[in-house]
């Protein structure tokens, strides 16, 4: 039967050495005999977002959500679950409004709800480093005080980077900040903190240092923002990309007195005691003050209510779909992951493989080329649209949509992001075309 079928599969799901075998089980066997069976898809789906398998998981979860809604909105576990995936895959808007409806439904005052709380610290953590990422840190330290794990290894995390926000100026919040953070070897973050947390405390960091960099010209020399962060918190650099708020709050923080933390700090818990969804000018606004500001407003801005992203079909056929999440597990396990800066709402640029982009077969990308590899697109070009006169603009538009074949669905689907990219630098749009193209491929 299905219930004693899926009992024997969770039964393997939970212990370590046996999960692939239940994720076998599962694309092979179980979902294949009853298709889209709930219980099968909540499995399948917490396996995939446990390996890395990030892509994969929320096509499940997305899935799940649309066929069995009244079940979806009822199981907070599976509801926490997604709002992460949705996390990790960049969706951050939608993932912070799926928390915090999924964290403002459990009782509060229940008794035991501190031990829930406990079980769910990998996800409502995942909440926590959100809230840290968009300044929203009063909220952050509200759920840590929730009955999370302590010995996390991301409740540390997240508790040095909020005490180094708050209390720079003490040494001897530094200096526990230190001692707690350097002893990780593979964890360039706590390494990050561990520098700065040393510098400030006034202890010796330059074997520390020798790790670090060591880790960010290896695995983690593609991620971006990951990397960004470290080589701000570790002095190596000065000046962000101003790519995302986080990283620029850092650099700001950095290069002024300790105690500029604290100001961001209170700042900062006044905009969301006002608006926990707050614009980019709502933000700056009270920010700019202390030299922070030139973050695109798209990378900052909240967006209210935000809806996870459709995906193009719900497919039945797991088994096909666990070779693309088996891809994308090893991939992230070989650290050829791409760069990834969240933007407000919208997808984190690139994907999490960094897989090389396909050829197409169809005319959209010429030459061949169209690779998305360290494209970057600058800010968004001020068009002056009263020195080029209408008729020429539109005879410009003509000509460019002349030119620019329909591609075949079976072309489009072997595209990679460089191939998308140069599909939209094509499209007619006056004097911003090109620009759209790179912003893709970035």
């Amino acid at each position: 039967s299905p219930k004693m079928f899926i009992a024997y599969i969770n039964n393997l799901r939970f212990q370590k050495k046996k999960t692939d075998n239940a994720l076998k089980d599962l694309t092979s066997s179980y979902l294949s005999k009853y298709k889209q069976n709930f219980d099968g898809l909540v499995a399948l789906a917490g396996i995939w977002l446990s390996k890395g398998a990030i892509n994969a998981a929320y096509r499940v979860y997305y899935t799940i959500k649309k066929l069995y809604p009244i079940e979806y909105k009822t199981n907070f576990i599976v509801r926490l679950q997604f709002a992460e995936c949705l996390r990790l895959n960049g969706f951050q808007s939608e993932a912070l409004c799926e928390f915090r409806k999924t964290f403002e439904s459990f009782d509060q005052g229940e008794k035991q709800i501190n031990e829930e709380f406990a079980s769910y610290s990998d996800l409502l953590l995942g909440f926590v480093l959100l809230n840290i990422t968009i300044g929203d840190y009063e909220m952050a330290e509200k759920i840590m005080k929730c009955g999370v794990s302590k010995r996390h290894s991301l409740y540390k995390l997240a508790d040095a980077e909020l005490t180094l926000l708050k209390q720079g100026a003490d040494s001897s919040a530094t200096g526990r900040v230190y001692e707690d953070c350097k002893d990780s070897k593979d964890n360039p973050l706590m390494l990050a903190l561990a520098i700065r947390a040393g510098k400030l405390s006034g202890n010796d960091t330059g074997e520390i240092e020798g790790k670090l960099k060591e880790l960010l010209n290896g695995k983690f020399a593609s991620i971006t923002a990951v990397k960004e962060y470290c080589e701000l918190s570790a002095g190596i650099i000065k000046d962000s990309s101003k790519e995302c708020l986080h990283n620029t709050i850092l650099a700001t923080i950095m290069n002024k007195s300790p105690d500029t933390g604290a100001n961001v700090y209170e700042a900062l818990k006044q905009v969301y005691m006002k608006n926990n969804c707050p614009s980019a000018s709502d933000i700056f606004g009270t920010i700019g003050s202390l030299g922070i500001k030139g973050v695109d407003e798209d990378n900052v801005t909240i967006i209210i209510n935000a809806e996870a992203p459709q995906i193009a079909d719900i497919t039945d056929d797991y088994a096909k779909l666990a070779g693309i999440a088996d891809k994308e597990i090893a991939a992230m396990k070989s650290g050829k992951i791409e760069k990834t800066a969240a933007k407000g709402g919208k997808k984190k640029k690139g994907g999490k493989k960094n897989k090389k982009d396909k050829k197409s077969k169809g005319g959209a990308a010429s030459g061949g080329g169209g690779s998305a590899a360290n494209v970057k697109a600058g800010p968004k070009p001020k068009v002056n649209y009263n020195a080029t006169p209408l008729t020429e603009r539109k005879k410009w538009a003509f000509q460019m949509a002349d030119s620019l074949p329909t591609p075949r669905a079976r072309d489009v689907s072997s595209w990679g992001p460089g191939e998308v990219g140069d599909f939209i630098s094509k499209i007619p749009i006056f004097g911003l075309n090109e620009w759209y193209g790179n912003k893709f491929k970035e």
